[in-house]
């Protein structure tokens, strides 16, 4: 099984923390991959941070992909993160 297809497993069961630590190593030794798939990676680690609650994290991973490869994903993605945060009701936090 290839990295790219073991991060995929360890989303699909729900294991962020583990799909953050093994895209944090493929990134920082990504001599081997193309920029499409460095991309998914950075699209995949976006999506663990994502389902931590970290939407920081979230978006600067989503950036990243989308700036190695334009049809990957994660544009679609960073919107949409974006239209979920500024659709919250501002006025609930200032009583």
């Amino acid at each position: 099984m290839n990295q790219l297809e073991e991060i995929k497993q360890l989303l699909a069961t729900n294991k962020m923390r583990e799909v953050i630590d093994l895209t944090g190593q493929v990134i920082e030794n990504p001599e081997n991959l193309s920029r499409q798939e460095l991309a998914m990676i950075y699209y995949h680690r976006g999506s663990a941070f994502r389902r931590q609650g970290d939407y920081r994290g979230a978006m600067n991973n989503y950036l990243e992909a989308a700036e190695l490869d334009e049809s990957c994903p994660a544009r679609q993605a960073y919107d949409t993160l974006v239209e979920i945060l500024d659709f919250y009701d501002h006025d609930l936090f200032n009583p």
